[in-house]
Protein backbone atom coordinates (compact mmCIF):
# COMPACT_ATOMS: atom_id res chain seq x y z
CA UNK A 1 0.00 0.00 0.00
CA UNK A 2 2.83 2.37 0.86
CA UNK A 3 4.45 1.74 -2.54
CA UNK A 4 1.12 2.49 -4.25
CA UNK A 5 0.87 5.87 -2.48
CA UNK A 6 4.46 6.70 -3.38
CA UNK A 7 3.83 5.92 -7.04
CA UNK A 8 0.68 8.07 -7.01
CA UNK A 9 2.58 10.94 -5.38
CA UNK A 10 5.35 10.75 -7.99
CA UNK A 11 2.87 10.67 -10.87
CA UNK A 12 0.80 13.60 -9.61
CA UNK A 13 3.87 15.70 -8.82
CA UNK A 14 5.16 15.18 -12.38
CA UNK A 15 1.82 16.18 -13.92
CA UNK A 16 1.12 19.08 -11.54
CA UNK A 17 3.43 21.73 -13.10
CA UNK A 18 1.68 21.42 -16.46
CA UNK A 19 -1.72 21.83 -14.80
CA UNK A 20 -0.66 24.52 -12.35
CA UNK A 21 0.85 26.83 -14.96
CA UNK A 22 -2.33 27.07 -17.03
CA UNK A 23 -0.07 27.59 -20.03
CA UNK A 24 -1.21 26.32 -23.41
CA UNK A 25 1.90 24.52 -24.70
CA UNK A 26 0.92 25.42 -28.29
CA UNK A 27 1.50 29.08 -27.41
CA UNK A 28 5.16 28.33 -26.63
CA UNK A 29 6.29 27.75 -30.22
CA UNK A 30 5.57 28.24 -33.91
CA UNK A 31 5.96 25.62 -36.64
CA UNK A 32 7.19 27.69 -39.57
CA UNK A 33 7.83 27.02 -43.25
CA UNK A 34 9.16 30.52 -43.97
CA UNK A 35 11.79 30.28 -46.69
CA UNK A 36 9.96 27.54 -48.61
CA UNK A 37 9.17 28.70 -52.17
CA UNK A 38 5.47 29.19 -52.92
CA UNK A 39 6.11 28.66 -56.66
CA UNK A 40 8.41 26.31 -58.56
CA UNK A 41 8.80 25.61 -62.26
CA UNK A 42 8.08 22.03 -63.32
CA UNK A 43 11.23 19.93 -63.16
CA UNK A 44 13.10 22.50 -61.07
CA UNK A 45 14.42 22.01 -57.56
CA UNK A 46 13.76 23.99 -54.42
CA UNK A 47 14.18 23.55 -50.68
CA UNK A 48 11.52 22.93 -48.07
CA UNK A 49 12.51 24.88 -44.97
CA UNK A 50 10.80 23.81 -41.75
CA UNK A 51 11.56 25.19 -38.30
CA UNK A 52 10.17 24.71 -34.81
CA UNK A 53 10.61 28.18 -33.27
CA UNK A 54 10.26 28.23 -29.48
CA UNK A 55 8.99 31.43 -27.87
CA UNK A 56 10.34 33.04 -24.71
CA UNK A 57 12.14 30.63 -22.40
CA UNK A 58 10.70 27.52 -24.11
CA UNK A 59 12.82 25.00 -25.98
CA UNK A 60 12.37 21.74 -27.85
CA UNK A 61 13.47 18.89 -25.59
CA UNK A 62 16.80 17.38 -26.60
CA UNK A 63 16.13 14.18 -24.63
CA UNK A 64 12.65 13.37 -25.93
CA UNK A 65 11.67 11.94 -29.32
CA UNK A 66 11.29 14.25 -32.31
CA UNK A 67 9.76 12.98 -35.55
CA UNK A 68 8.59 14.76 -38.69
CA UNK A 69 6.70 13.02 -41.48
CA UNK A 70 6.39 14.73 -44.87
CA UNK A 71 4.23 13.92 -47.87
CA UNK A 72 4.28 15.79 -51.16
CA UNK A 73 1.57 16.44 -53.69
CA UNK A 74 2.97 17.30 -57.11
CA UNK A 75 6.42 17.72 -55.53
CA UNK A 76 8.98 15.00 -54.90
CA UNK A 77 10.73 15.26 -51.55
CA UNK A 78 14.36 14.27 -50.94
CA UNK A 79 13.33 12.71 -47.62
CA UNK A 80 9.92 11.93 -46.08
CA UNK A 81 10.90 11.07 -42.49
CA UNK A 82 13.00 13.41 -40.40
CA UNK A 83 14.47 13.00 -36.93
CA UNK A 84 16.63 14.99 -34.55
CA UNK A 85 19.77 14.00 -36.49
CA UNK A 86 18.42 15.84 -39.56
CA UNK A 87 18.02 19.12 -37.64
CA UNK A 88 20.55 21.93 -37.63
CA UNK A 89 20.07 22.91 -33.96
CA UNK A 90 18.69 20.78 -31.10
CA UNK A 91 16.70 23.38 -29.09
CA UNK A 92 15.23 25.18 -32.12
CA UNK A 93 15.22 22.50 -34.84
CA UNK A 94 15.45 23.63 -38.45
CA UNK A 95 15.22 21.23 -41.38
CA UNK A 96 16.09 21.80 -45.04
CA UNK A 97 14.76 19.17 -47.43
CA UNK A 98 15.34 19.19 -51.19
CA UNK A 99 12.19 19.02 -53.30
CA UNK A 100 11.54 18.88 -57.03
CA UNK A 101 8.43 20.19 -58.75
CA UNK A 102 6.58 17.70 -60.94
CA UNK A 103 3.67 18.59 -63.27
CA UNK A 104 2.23 22.12 -63.59
CA UNK A 105 -0.66 22.69 -61.19
CA UNK A 106 -1.37 23.02 -57.51
CA UNK A 107 0.78 21.01 -55.13
CA UNK A 108 2.24 21.20 -51.70
CA UNK A 109 3.69 19.46 -48.69
CA UNK A 110 1.85 18.06 -45.68
CA UNK A 111 3.83 18.09 -42.43
CA UNK A 112 3.12 16.02 -39.30
CA UNK A 113 5.52 16.85 -36.47
CA UNK A 114 5.73 15.23 -33.03
CA UNK A 115 8.03 16.69 -30.40
CA UNK A 116 8.18 17.92 -26.78
CA UNK A 117 8.12 21.65 -25.98
CA UNK A 118 9.53 22.46 -22.56
CA UNK A 119 9.98 25.27 -20.05
CA UNK A 120 11.33 25.21 -16.52
CA UNK A 121 7.85 24.18 -15.27
CA UNK A 122 6.50 21.83 -17.93
CA UNK A 123 7.35 19.56 -20.80
CA UNK A 124 4.45 18.73 -23.12
CA UNK A 125 4.19 16.43 -26.13
CA UNK A 126 3.00 18.25 -29.23
CA UNK A 127 1.52 16.87 -32.44
CA UNK A 128 1.29 19.57 -35.06
CA UNK A 129 0.20 19.48 -38.69
CA UNK A 130 1.01 22.06 -41.33
CA UNK A 131 0.02 22.37 -44.99
CA UNK A 132 2.47 24.20 -47.24
CA UNK A 133 1.02 25.11 -50.66
CA UNK A 134 3.34 25.06 -53.66
CA UNK A 135 2.20 26.11 -57.13
CA UNK A 136 4.03 24.29 -59.93
CA UNK A 137 4.29 26.37 -63.10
Amino acid sequence: MRLHRLALLVLTSCAFPAIAGDVDPASLYELSAAGTPARLKAGKAGTLVLEIKPRGEAHVSEESPLAVELSGKNVKLGKEKLSRSDATAPRSPRFEVPMTAEQPGQGGVEVRATFFICTENLCARQKKQLSIPVTVE
